[in-house]
This record gives structure tokens, sequence and C-alpha cells, in this order.
């Protein structure tokens, strides 16, 4: 935790001394240096006040710290980050996740602390920096549900519950665990994002590694859509990054397998308007997938997503077997439907095809706006759409013939995007 010193004494100290080390540089200086290996974004930010500039002659804490003007100053322990859905949870999907700074006494980021995914516990995981890097490094415990299992005959199966299903139990495992923050914000050609963020939180244990995306910024800075006095719409321009995941699972002798595919986004030239009603439209065109336009209501939640002009040559693993939604998820006119199973996706199945489901579906993210005076200046946010085949299998078995059955479980599909726009 931060160290809350007498204000008055260092406003003393710092007005004699600067604050400065031999090099010249001072205290918050080298902070803001320091911080530049993680975000792009401003170390300090100043609210209020008569000169609303960086005040180094005062320290900081994240609920910021009056300037010698009235004004009010913060450091990116202010700064909240979050991210979508963290798992693919298609009956209850979660509500993201929470990412935070801590920041010493002079601003420089020491911690990132992970909040929100149930799987990390009420108090989330939290890692220390490792020396100037953008990489944080912490002990866990993380808890997940698994099938309970048996041994029988040389053979492992999952024990069944009273309806057939597997009994799942609770298994908490510390582990050791390294955070890397994969900035986007300064990627643009000419200046970094000032008070916003977005990017890629890898998570990475042992040999297992997920990669989220996030958006987020300065609370003092984030403009709410239905403040912002607009006559007209408000255009920015920006990037989308993303990644899009061609998945199959499929039990084999009652043992879950899996394999996944990955293809990366990315446009250079994401377009983002804020409408005059507060809702916003994002607009992504993916030369090696589809052209991504996604709709968020005035609160800044996705209420709408299409996929459209396919790209060619595109492996069909990432092909979705419905690629046109309403707002509702409801799947439009038009579309290749497996003409076998009207109004349900292509599975992979080998026989009792009546097993088939029809499509659930994720689709979330969000989008915010952060600026001066109720006047965005940029905007950051992200977008998830899932399309999972249901339970279009059941597990191995044998039926009352003696004969052996497989039935797999139909191909799924996740797209993941992260974006930042600066005003035109």
């Amino acid at each position: 935790m931060k160290k809350h010193f007498i204000l008055t004494s260092l406003l003393t100290l710092t007005a004699c001394a600067g604050g400065s080390h031999s090099s010249g540089m001072s205290d918050y200086e080298r902070a803001a240096a320091s911080n530049t290996a993680v975000t792009g974004m401003k170390s300090f930010v100043v609210v209020g006040g008569s000169n609303p500039t960086v005040n180094t002659n005062a320290r900081i804490s994240s609920n910021g710290i009056k300037t010698a003007d009235g004004g009010t100053m913060y450091d990116l322990s202010n700064v909240d980050l979050h991210t979508t859905t963290f798992t693919n949870d298609f009956i209850n999907p979660d509500d993201g996740a929470s990412i935070l700074f801590e920041t010493d006494d002079n601003g420089k980021i020491i911690k990132l602390a992970l909040v929100g995914p149930e799987q990390f516990g009420e108090e989330g995981i939290v890692g220390t920096r490792n020396n100037e890097t953008e990489s944080f490094s912490g002990h866990g415990v993380l808890t997940y549900q698994t099938e309970q299992r048996v041994e029988e005959n040389g053979e492992s199966h999952f024990v069944p519950d009273e309806y057939g299903n597997p009994v799942l139990i609770t298994v908490s495992d510390p582990f050791d665990f390294n955070l890397t923050y994969n900035s986007f914000g300064d990627d643009f050609s000419d200046s970094s994002l000032q008070y916003s963020d977005f990017g890629q939180l890898i998570i990475t244990a042992g040999t297992d590694e997920e990669d989220v995306y996030f958006a987020g910024g300065y609370k003092v800075k984030k403009i709410n859509p239905d403040d912002v006095q607009n006559t007209t719409s408000l255009d920015f321009t920006g990037i989308a990054d993303g990644a899009v995941y061609g998945k199959h699972k499929y039990r084999i002798n009652n043992v879950e397998q899996s394999d996944e595919k990955e293809l990366a986004l990315r446009d250079n030239n994401a377009k983002l308007t804020l409408l005059q009603n507060g809702e916003s439209v994002v607009k992504a065109k993916f030369d090696n997938w589809y052209d991504v336009t996604t709709t968020m209501d005035a609160n800044g939640k996705v209420n709408g997503i299409q996929f459209d002009n396919l790209a060619d040559n595109v492996d069909t693993d990432f092909v979705f077997s419905h690629h046109n939604m309403d707002g509702n998820g409801n799947f439009l006119s038009g579309i290749n439907y497996d003409t076998e199973h009207v109004g349900k996706p292509t599975a992979y199945v080998e026989e009792n095809t009546d097993n088939l489901e029809y499509t659930n579906v994720i689709r979330n993210g969000f989008v915010e706006y952060f600026g001066d005076d109720n006047n965005p200046s940029e905007a950051v946010g992200t977008i998830k759409y899932a399309e999972d085949g249901g339970s279009a299998y059941v597990d191995h078995y044998i039926d009352n013939n003696g004969d052996p059955h497989d039935i797999y479980k139909m191909k799924s599909i996740e797209f993941d995007m992260g974006f930042g726009a600066k005003r035109d």
C-alpha cells in the first residue's frame, strides 16, 4: 500500500529541494519515465484549479491531492481498466474483470491487480512489477470446477449424477503467475492516448496462457455520452486489434479433448461514431476476416453486432455458420443455414442429430469516452462475440446392443477485440 505523508512537510521539502536527484530529474519525472514501459497514458492529470497542469511539488494518492492553485492531481492508481466476459460460460457469462495499478508515493507503477474473475477468488491476484518492465509476477490460488473421476479396470471415467451428468467438484490449486500488460494505446503513429488505454493482459501460469482484451482510463476524465452536448455526430479514428478462435471439443473414452486455431486481426483505420442520441457505432474492417459493425446503447453497452464481407480464402474454422444477427442475437434471413437443420449451425456428429440444440451466444462489450469538460477527445472499449454449438454430443457410451458410439460437439467460434480511437 502507499505511504501517506504530511502534505505541508512535503511541499516545503520539494519546494526547497525540487524533489531532484543529481541527474536533474525529479522523482515524478523518473516515475513518469518508468511508467512509459507499461502505458502511454499520462502519469499525472489535474482536475480543476486555475492552472490545470501537473504540479510536481505535491505527493499523489489514488484519491487525488490538492494542488497549490486549488486543483486536484491524480496518478495512474486512479485508472480503472476492465475486460468483457472473462470466460466462455454461455449460460452465466461473468461481468469481466477489473485491472488496477498500484503506485508508489511518486506515482510510479509498482503493482498490478486483476480483480473479478471468480476462479481467482474475491481478492483477485496481485503481481509485483518486474524491474522497469511491463511484466508483473506473483503467487495466487486458482479455484475451479472439474469432473469427479474414478479409475475402473484401468480406465478413467466421470462419476454421474442421478441424471447421468458428470458430478462437479471444486478444486483450489496454488500457482505462480505472470501478468504482461500489453498496451495498444501507444501504437498510434502520432501520439499515445492520454487519458485512456486498451490492449491485452497476458496471463501465464506454468504452460497455461490466457490473453484478455481490456480497456478503460482515468475515472476523473471519463465522460458519460449523455453529458456530451453534441449537436452533430462526433467521429473518431483509431485502432481495432482482435483475434478469432475456431474451436472443437469432443470426448474419447470419457476424456474431453479439444483443438483450437487462432487468427490475428488488426485494423489501423477503425472508425467510431458517437451519435446525438448517445448511441455509438464501431466499425472495424479486417482484410483477413469479416467487417465487424457493433452498435452500443447510450450506456456504452453492446446492443447489436453484424459480420459482413467475408474475405477470400478464410479457413472454415473461422467462418460463422450464421454470420448475421440482429440486436437480439437472432439470425437474419439470407444466411447459409445448415439445410438439414434449419436455424442450427453445422455440426460434427456421427448420429443422433436430434440432440442438436440451437446456437448459444455471448455478445457483449463496452465503449467509454474520455476528455476534458465533457468534451470527449478519445475513446476505448472491447467487444466479444462467441457462438457455441450447444450440447451436440453425449459422452462416449455403449448401447444396449454392446455397440460403441461417439457424438462430437459442433465447432464454436470466439471473437475478441479491443479498440481505441482519437477524435477526428
